[in-house]
């Protein structure tokens, strides 16, 4: 069984990355993004699992009698565990993973408090519920920043890039994801570069969840607009072409897919059972799968009483 839930977790880590190409053409990016956050997420959490059902006999065996640990090694479908030092290589990873989403999680917020503008640097104008921050610096920077308020960071060199639709719609797209509060979907995909950084298909899966959510913060941001959407537009090709001609080293793999998806006419959103079946097999698999090891605990208090 613990097998089965290994390659599980595997194949959800993997799967937002394998789909890449839909997150870039799916008509409803918002739906994409919760489908994809859904898939990194169970596929974690079966990781987790797995690697504590590994763990488990190497527990039993240093807490209590090592005729239990001999029985849930030989009822358990262990895989690791049966590996010379295979428990303690269990516990080695789960700690690892454990330890390194905590850290990435840290890193994000940490980065976001030193980003916020604090009220005497740069000029501060009311933005709904939160607040646009005007920066006096020739680096090019349009960013969101999570906080009490929330802040759009724009400094003046991009004011000045852009013409005044332009500007707006990068504003909006900005506004969109503290309004849509995208900062809860980048933690999680900080944790998950935290535990799984170096391996490099989960790295793109976490990239293919930032891809939909920028591309959701574009459609909220033109509306049904056909004005917002040639704005955006512009606004994203007008600022790629300034950074390559300042070569900062400017980051295409999220501006030039969001730039192909405006370019293209909306067509009909396609029906939402595809969508729903998936997010609803992913939730029964992750339930019954993480059931499993209560049962098998459950099973173990019974042997050994």
């Amino acid at each position: 069984m613990n097998s089965l839930r290994l390659a599980f977790a595997v194949s959800l880590l993997v799967l937002p990355s394998v789909t890449r190409r839909w997150a870039i053409t799916s008509i409803r990016p918002a739906t994409w993004a919760r489908f994809v956050l859904m898939s990194l997420v169970a596929g974690a959490t079966l990781l987790a699992v797995g690697l504590a059902h590994e763990a488990l006999p190497l527990m039993l065996a240093l807490a209590g009698p090592a005729d239990l640990a001999a029985v849930c090694l030989r009822i358990g479908g262990h895989v690791i565990a049966r590996l010379p030092f295979g428990g303690w290589l269990s516990v080695a990873l789960l700690a690892a993973l454990l330890a390194g989403s905590v850290r990435g999680v840290v890193r994000a917020r940490s980065r976001w408090g030193d980003m916020h503008a604090e009220p005497t640097l740069g000029l501060h104008s009311p933005l709904g519920d939160n607040e646009m921050v005007i920066l006096d610096t020739r680096q090019h920077l349009a960013v969101s920043i999570p906080g009490s308020p929330g802040q759009v960071l724009v400094s003046q060199s991009v004011l000045n890039e852009l013409n005044p639709d332009q500007f707006d719609g990068l504003v909006r797209h900005e506004e969109a994801h503290l309004n849509l509060h995208h900062a809860r979907f980048l933690l999680a995909g900080a944790a998950l570069d935290g535990a799984f950084g170096a391996v490099g298909p989960i790295h793109s899966g976490v990239a293919t969840l930032r891809l939909s959510l920028e591309r959701w913060a574009d459609e909220v941001a033109i509306g049904s607009s056909d004005i917002r959407r040639i704005a955006l537009h512009g606004a994203l090709v007008d600022l790629a072409k300034k950074a390559d001609r300042d070569e900062n080293g400017h980051d295409h793999s999220l501006v030039e897919p969001r730039v192909a998806a405006l370019n293209t006419r909306p067509g009909r959103p396609p029906r939402l059972w595809p969508w729903a079946i998936g997010a609803v097999s992913i939730g029964v698999l992750l339930a019954s799968l993480t059931g499993t090891l209560g049962f098998h605990v459950i099973k173990l208090l019974i042997a050994g009483t």
